[in-house]
């Protein structure tokens, strides 16, 4: 008789002290995917950083495009070639909101930070001849430390810092 109660309670899930059978456990519900593309209004599928900023906008850093999602719809940035406030030339490849919340992008096309009255982008370059510029235009990585100082990972140039 033991050894038929331990079966069912082993094999078949019932349970000695009810006499019934134990309720499967809930399934986890399966997650629901909405996908963005360039019917949506990206310029470029290929997306390589992503940020939430205090206002909450959703900042897309997708080819050499910036673009700025509201819940409704992107608006694009796209490199102008003479345009001295345009987006990034090349691809993003990070993405910052710092405390004073500015948006700040790294990629192979040194720094830039986000111009919110001239709507448009201020960059920092690297240059032979200013020892104390951007140690090279690859940047791969940025962080902001407590005090506020910026931190810029550079692909194959080491480490900057801005104070």
């Amino acid at each position: 008789m033991l050894s038929a109660l331990l079966f069912a309670t082993l094999v078949l899930g019932a349970s000695p002290a009810t006499g019934g059978t134990t309720a499967p456990a809930p399934m986890a519900p399966t997650p629901q995917f909405r996908r963005f593309g360039m019917a949506d209004g990206l310029l470029d599928p290929t997306i390589s950083a992503l940020l939430q900023d205090r206002e909450g906008y959703i900042w897309v850093a997708s080819g050499s495009v910036l673009a700025r999602y509201d819940g409704v719809e992107f608006k694009t940035w796209p490199h102008r070639a003479g345009d001295a406030y345009a987006a990034p030339a090349d691809r993003v490849r990070a993405l910052l909101v710092d405390t004073q919340g500015r948006l700040w992008s790294g990629g192979d096309d040194g720094l830039a930070r986000y111009d919110a009255t001239r709507d448009g982008f201020l960059h920092w370059h690297h240059d032979d001849k200013v020892p104390d510029s951007l140690g090279v235009d690859q940047v791969a990585a940025l962080a902001q430390d407590r005090d506020g100082a910026l931190w810029i990972g550079l692909s194959d140039g080491g480490l900057d810092h801005l104070l």
